[in-house]
C-alpha cells in the first residue's frame, strides 16, 4: 500500500514538505518536553531539600502527591511531545493550498488528527505510514546525489 502513497507525494512534491515540517515540529517538541522534563525533575529533587528538617509528610500524604503528580504534570507534556498543533505556514506551500494538502494526507492515512480538549483543539500527528513516505523518499534523493557525483 505504501506505493500508492509514494507516488502521490512524488505527483505533489507540496506534500512532502507538510509532512517534513511536521516531523521537524515534532523533534523540536519532544527535545523541548525532554528539556523541560528534565529541568521540571531538578525542580522537584531540589524541593524536597528545600522543606525544613523538621517537615515531616505522612506516608499517605507522599502516596497522593506524587500520583497527584505524575498524573498532573507528566502525561499532558507526553501528550504535548507527541500531538501538535496545526501548522499554519509552511515556507513553500500557499495557505489556500496547505488547508486542502492536510486533508489528503489525512485522507491518505499519512497524517492523523485527534481533538485534543476544547482549549487546544484539533491536533496533528505523523503516522507510521508518512515516517515511511518521509523515509523512503529521502533515501531515494541521497541515492541520486550519490548517483550524480
Amino acid at each position: 500500500m505504501i506505493d500508492l502513497e509514494l507516488e502521490l507525494v512524488r505527483e505533489n512534491p507540496h506534500w512532502l514538505t507538510v509532512l517534513c515540517a511536521y516531523q521537524a515540529a515534532h523533534e523540536e517538541s519532544r527535545k523541548s518536553a525532554e528539556k523541560s522534563s528534565v529541568v521540571q525533575d531538578s525542580a522537584d529533587e531540589s524541593s524536597a531539600d528545600d522543606l525544613p528538617a523538621d517537615t515531616e509528610m505522612s506516608e499517605a500524604d507522599q502516596d497522593s502527591l506524587a500520583a497527584s503528580e505524575s498524573d498532573e504534570s507528566k502525561m499532558p507534556k507526553i501528550r504535548k511531545a507527541i500531538w501538535l498543533s496545526r501548522l499554519i505556514r509552511v515556507e513553500g506551500v500557499d495557505s489556500e493550498e496547505l488547508s486542502r494538502t492536510h486533508g489528503r494526507l489525512i485522507a491518505y492515512g499519512l497524517l492523523k488528527c485527534d481533538l485534543a480538549d476544547r482549549s487546544a483543539g484539533v491536533v496533528y500527528q505523523l503516522t507510521s505510514t508518512g515516517k515511511q513516505v518521509i523515509a523512503r523518499l529521502s533515501s531515494e534523493a541521497d541515492g541520486s546525489h550519490d548517483e550524480a557525483a
